[in-house]
């Protein structure tokens, strides 16, 4: 039987031992509990002539797998912390955003929470669609789609924000009633 083993399957199966969490931790506890245990637990457990025998092999794999392990640790701490930080970042940067909206703006968003639906369908030259693309509260779709229907969305830190925010945005849609918003929003439209 031949094995075929190619430089990037080597490079794979490497990666994988790498991050595998759980392979670390047992690596870690067991090189810990043959470096740290009472000489009496050894000699009982019959490892004491092991860890004299390999004891500088022992501690390079407890230092690297301890090492290993609190990287692991740390890069999960510190992605959750950075998600918490980009998060409130675009919670703040939403905010402001809201508060510079123009009444055409406000329709395009309006239109889409009256209905409950991230997706709205408009021309694909609405300008005030195209404001707030570049504000960062709508999403043009890219690809195919018909030019006087293409999809633009809100993003969902953007809808959370909104929906958290009900109170800067329910009165102007109380005010102007569902077909207001519809007509302001078509104002755009070619004819």
């Amino acid at each position: 039987m031949k094995m075929d083993m190619s430089l990037k399957d080597v490079a794979e199966g490497i990666r994988k031992i790498l991050n595998n969490a759980t392979l670390w931790f047992i690596l870690a506890t067991c090189a810990t509990a043959l470096m740290f245990s009472p000489q009496a637990v050894a000699t009982r457990l019959g490892i004491d002539s092991l860890r004299s025998d390999y004891a500088p092999w022992i501690g390079v794999a407890w230092l690297v797998s301890t090492a290993v392990l609190v990287t692991f640790v740390v890069s999960r701490l510190w992605a959750r912390v950075q998600r918490h930080v980009n998060a409130r970042a675009c919670r703040r940067a939403t905010s402001a955003a809201l508060a510079t909206l123009s009444p055409d703006e406000w329709s395009i968003l309006l239109l889409a929470l009256g209905q409950n639906q991230k997706t709205v369908y408009l021309q694909f030259s609405n300008s005030p669609a195209a404001a707030l693309v570049s504000k960062g509260l709508l999403v043009q779709a890219g690809g195919r789609a018909h030019i006087l229907h293409w999809p633009f969305t809100v993003p969902d830190a953007v809808w959370d924000v909104l929906q958290e925010r009900r109170d800067v945005w329910e009165p102007i849609l109380d005010e102007w009633g569902p077909q207001g918003v519809i007509s302001r929003a078509a104002r755009f439209d070619m004819p």
